[in-house]
Order: structure tokens, then C-alpha cells, then sequence
């Protein structure tokens, strides 16, 4: 009896881990071949200057930004653009370990933070217990294939418990966005308020730093975005920003607290980082730099244009 127990027990345990070799091979492969199908796109071995652009559904948004800075530059630079819907810095970082493994002469990678998933995906992590939150963001960096394969398992059942609880499924994603009712996230998190909101920046900035050392390591210049949040350039976006998704604390308008905690952290670090939320506050004119609706607090057309001709002027020549 006892035999069989260790048999299944070792069986369970074999399956386990061949399980997690067949994830991390098939998250391996795809993206490989992805790559190679976005090199073979953009001619990127033969171009003089290659530049790889990293970031989530921002740069997905068309036009796509890849695209409008290319056009922007016109000169004989190729522009690797592997950003991906619902993409984040472990992300970002699994996805330049596995380009540096066969992509060489890159010049510069380009990461865009999106003060909003980006750091909302770490927070809800850390808020965790401590061995359980440390355990998945081991997780999230070594292992992605498997951190892939679980996220898709609990955005299903998420999605059956809410529908059937009366909720609508969120048409842009797969998924309904569960932080955009939650105002303590933004509050707290935006305004430094709790130590879970000063260990989830911690945590963020460490993987930042990781994106940075690797693509030093490689030779290849980096340089971080910080796009910042709707409600935090002006008063009109705030208020629809709130109007259609949650109440918010009114010192988000005026405050620049996470901003500054970050490019702190770059400067002692020398990391470059260009942040938008300066010139996005400058701009005054009628058009909206961000589409916001019920389901969308993406970057407009214009906020597209505006960060292209920034980067045209910062991306070494």
C-alpha cells in the first residue's frame, strides 16, 4: 500500500515537471519564431541602426508608434517592435533574455512603462503573503511559460464566476478589468500611502533595474518611457476618468509623487528615462490624448505623434 502511494505521488511529481519543461519549451518557441517573423518584417539584420521597442497594448494601438517614429526619423533604422497586449516588465525582460540569446548588434532597446497595468500587475503580487508573493515573482521571471499557462487558467475561471455573477465581459479584452473599481489601488499607489505601495514600487524598480543590466550586459543601449496615467495630466481627464471608472483621490491631479520615486531610482542608477507626463500636461490643445470610454484608457492618435517626435529627438543617432 505504502508502494503505491510513493508511485503516485513520484508519478504526480513527474507529470508536474514535465508539465512546466512542455510550457517553458512552447513559450520558448513561440517566441523565438515571433521574433524571427518581426526581424524578417523590418529587415532588421541589414539595417545600420537597430532598435528594439518594448512595451503592452499602448504600442499595439494603431498607428502603431514603431511605425510613426520609423516614418518620423527617416533614416536607415530598422525598429523591432515586440510589444504585446497585456505585456509587463517580467515580460519584457523574458522576452530580451530570449532576443539577446540570438539577435545581435542591437544599438537600442526603448521600454515603455505604463504607469497603470505595469505597476498594478506588481502591486496586486505584493500585496500577497510575503514567501507567496516572492515565489510567483520568481515565477514571473524564470519561469514565464508556466506564469503564461496559470494566468490563462485564472482569467477563465474569473471570467465564468463573473459572468455568472451578472457581469458583462469586457469587449476589448478577455477579461474584465477588475482594478479599474478599486480607487484605493490608484490612490494608494499613485500617492505612496501604505508600506504595500512602497514594496510593490521596490519590487518594480528592482525588475526595471534587471531590463537594464541585462541589456547593458549585451551591449545595447536602453531607455525607459514613463507613460503616465490619464488621470494624472489634467482636470478634464480626471474627471471622465473617474466618472467612468472610480472615485479618486483629487491629490492624484497634483502630485507626482510615483513619477518622482522612479526617476529617483534612475538617476542614482544612471538609467536613462524620458518622462512623458511633462509634456503631455503641456499640452493644451482640443484634442484628447487619450481615448477614454468604458473599456479604453489608451493613448490617442495625437499622444502617438507627440511621443514620436520626442523620440525622434532622443533616440541616439
Amino acid at each position: 500500500m505504502r508502494k503505491n502511494k510513493i508511485k503516485l505521488y513520484l508519478s504526480a511529481v513527474l507529470a508536474i515537471i514535465l508539465s512546466l519543461i512542455l510550457a517553458e519549451t512552447t513559450y520558448y518557441i513561440g517566441t523565438r519564431r515571433r521574433i524571427i517573423e518581426e526581424c524578417k518584417k523590418v529587415n532588421y539584420n541589414s539595417a545600420a541602426k537597430k532598435v528594439v521597442f518594448l512595451g503592452d497594448s499602448f504600442l499595439v494601438a494603431k498607428p502603431r508608434l514603431s511605425e510613426v517614429v520609423k516614418g518620423a526619423i527617416r533614416s536607415d533604422i530598422s525598429i523591432l517592435d515586440l510589444s504585446e497586449v497585456g505585456f509587463g516588465p517580467f515580460d519584457y525582460y523574458n522576452k530580451l533574455r530570449n532576443l539577446f540569446g540570438f539577435v545581435h548588434g542591437i544599438d537600442n532597446v526603448v521600454v515603455f512603462v505604463y504607469l497603470g497595468n505595469d505597476i498594478l500587475e506588481v502591486y496586486n503580487i505584493a500585496l500577497t503573503l510575503p514567501i507567496y508573493a516572492e515565489v510567483r515573482f520568481l515565477l514571473k521571471k524564470h519561469l514565464p511559460g508556466t506564469t503564461s499557462l496559470i494566468q490563462k487558467l485564472k482569467n477563465t475561471i474569473y471570467e465564468i464566476l463573473y459572468i455568472n455573477a451578472g457581469g458583462k465581459k469586457n469587449k476589448d479584452e478577455s477579461t474584465p478589468i477588475f482594478f479599474m473599481n478599486r480607487p484605493d489601488v490608484y490612490n494608494k499607489l499613485f500617492l505612496l500611502k501604505d508600506n504595500e505601495a512602497k514594496k510593490a514600487v521596490e519590487k518594480f524598480e528592482e525588475i526595471l533595474l534587471e531590463i537594464n543590466e541585462l541589456t547593458k550586459k549585451n551591449g545595447s543601449g536602453v531607455i525607459f518611457i514613463l507613460i503616465p496615467a490619464a488621470f494624472q495630466v489634467n482636470r478634464e481627464y480626471f474627471s471622465i476618468f473617474e466618472n467612468n471608472f472610480s472615485k479618486l483621490d483629487e491629490d492624484l491631479i497634483v502630485t507626482d509623487k510615483l513619477q518622482d520615486e522612479l526617476k529617483k531610482n534612475f538617476i542614482n542608477n544612471n538609467v536613462k528615462y524620458i518622462d512623458l507626463l511633462k509634456e503631455f500636461k503641456e499640452y493644451n490643445n482640443a484634442e484628447s490624448l487619450y481615448r477614454l470610454d468604458e473599456n479604453n484608457d489608451h493613448w490617442s492618435e495625437r499622444a502617438i505623434t507627440i511621443t514620436a517626435n520626442i523620440l525622434k529627438e532622443n533616440l541616439p543617432k
